[in-house]
């Protein structure tokens, strides 16, 4: 079965996301030893040697804005994430890791996931590294009064019949937003993720 990571990258005016998929690719090809496949909507240089599949999307359909801080400055720009939850069908790979492009891989502990008899892994419980429980419970769960939370940072996939139904609806959530974080009381009207997510397998 062939094994790979997938990333997504979109770039706005403020961050050259495929920069920083290649610096990430670079990583993973050191520690994981893996191929890398990139899933982006722009033009990328010669310089970004690091992939070894790349497959060009139309941009995303969408105006979500993020606020990006550098040092003292703060401002807003567009923010193209929404492309995750199609990971089952534009990976190239049986068994596929996807993770955040700033996410710095420094050793080879990903790779135990395809030691596992499991076809999906997910990270639940969040704490932060410092092991305050202020952190524990601000994140641990989608609102106030929701259920538990789960982190697409870095998550795992085989593909089989299950996951594939997985993924189907993770999109269908994404698709129609606005129902399902009034049903889970969500107060963030942005899409994310983590929340459809942890619907899902909720």
């Amino acid at each position: 079965m062939t094994k790979g990571v997938l990333l997504f990258a979109h770039n706005n005016s403020t961050v050259d996301y495929v920069k920083q998929a290649n610096f990430c690719a670079g990583q993973i090809k050191k520690h994981l030893d893996l191929p890398v496949c990139l899933i982006t909507s722009d033009k990328f240089n010669e310089d970004h040697n690091n992939f070894n599949h790349v497959k060009v999307v139309p941009k995303p359909n969408t105006q979500q804005i993020k606020t990006y801080n550098n040092v003292n400055e703060k401002h807003k720009d567009f923010w193209n994430n929404t492309s995750r939850p199609d990971a089952y069908s534009l990976t190239p790979y049986d068994e596929t890791i996807v993770m955040d492009t700033d996410y710095i891989v420094n050793n080879a502990n990903l790779n135990k996931v395809f030691e596992s008899n499991e076809d999906f892994l997910i990270n639940y419980k969040a704490q932060h590294i410092d092991f305050e429980s202020r952190y524990t419970e601000e994140m641990k769960y989608v609102s106030d009064v929701g259920i538990e939370m789960c982190w697409a940072t870095v998550f795992y996939f085989k593909k089989t019949e299950r996951t594939k139904k997985l993924f189907q609806l993770i999109n269908h959530i994404k698709n129609e937003w606005e129902f399902y974080r009034f049903a889970y009381q969500i107060g963030n009207k942005v899409y994310r993720n983590d929340f459809a997510f942890a619907i899902a397998i909720a």
